[in-house]
């Protein structure tokens, strides 16, 4: 039990610690960075939404 808890916390500690690194490299400040790390999925959710823009007027359809 100790151990899936273990593996668990370090899952996610990864994925948060991936999450800052590319917000950093987005030019992101040191902040931006632990609060993207911290809510990562939210951070995801952002991303997708700043890059694909999904919701844009004219956008091509996906195929």
């Amino acid at each position: 039990m100790v151990v899936a808890v273990v593996v668990l916390a370090l899952g996610l500690l990864a994925l948060a610690l991936l999450t800052g690194i590319g917000e950093r490299r987005r030019g992101a400040g040191g902040a931006v960075v632990v609060v993207a790390g911290l809510f990562f999925p939210l951070a995801w959710l952002v991303w997708h939404l700043r890059d694909e823009q999904p919701y844009r007027r004219g956008a091509a359809p996906l195929h």
